[in-house]
């Protein structure tokens, strides 16, 4: 069983959508950092989250801000491992774990969606990887050799967890209309969050 933030326990035998908690991914997410942790600081699959959704065209912005959502639950396992282990069962959990968060957020992710996210995922990959790595115009994605990234890389400022946690908080009370709000503070020993309106 898998401990999580909200006090859910998820059994990957027999997950369902009432599993599904957007605090459980917004906090996970913030505390799990990009390539594996080999940033020169820490910069979360949070805010890379938040960066695509802002990039994406309106109707694509929510499953934007969602489609690593699943890594809250399986963690960021990077495309080498992927390739060394074999993906295909892997790339079918994670295909169900999407399933359960679109059907628990309300959000239709059909196949031009996932396309538009995908080339924005790796465009945004590139910039995080020439920022971070000396070595990575040799290991360019989708070759976006020679394109002009300087709005984007403004947008990449390392947060630490709790402000990349509320900022994907924030970005999903954008999108969805919510009321839902979560202020996240560091009280003793013991991490509190105070919920207000929770829709989700």
């Amino acid at each position: 069983m898998m401990h999580m933030q909200s006090g859910k326990r998820i059994d990957f035998n027999c997950i369902r959508a009432d599993d599904i908690d957007i605090y459980d991914i917004a906090h996970n997410l913030a505390n799990i950092c990009r390539f594996n942790g080999a940033c020169p600081q820490h910069y979360s699959v949070a805010e890379h989250s938040v960066i695509v959704s802002k990039l994406l065209s309106d109707e694509f912005k929510l499953w934007g801000l969602l489609h690593d959502a699943h890594e809250a639950y399986i963690g960021d396992v990077i495309t080498p491992i992927k390739e060394y282990l074999g993906a295909d069962r892997l790339a079918s959990l994670k295909e169900s774990l999407d399933i359960l968060i679109a059907k628990k957020i309300n959000v239709i992710r059909g196949p031009r969606t996932i396309c538009q996210i995908k080339r924005m995922d790796h465009r945004i990959t590139n910039i995080e990887g020439m920022l971070f790595f000396d070595d990575w115009q040799d290991i360019l994605i989708d070759d976006y050799r020679g394109d002009d990234y300087a709005k984007e890389i403004q947008m990449i400022e390392c947060e630490p967890p709790e402000a990349a946690e509320y900022a994907f908080l924030e970005q999903f009370r954008i999108l969805t209309g919510s009321e839902t709000q979560s202020v996240v503070c560091r009280g003793n020993s013991r991490w509190q969050r105070r919920e207000i309106v929770d829709t989700c």
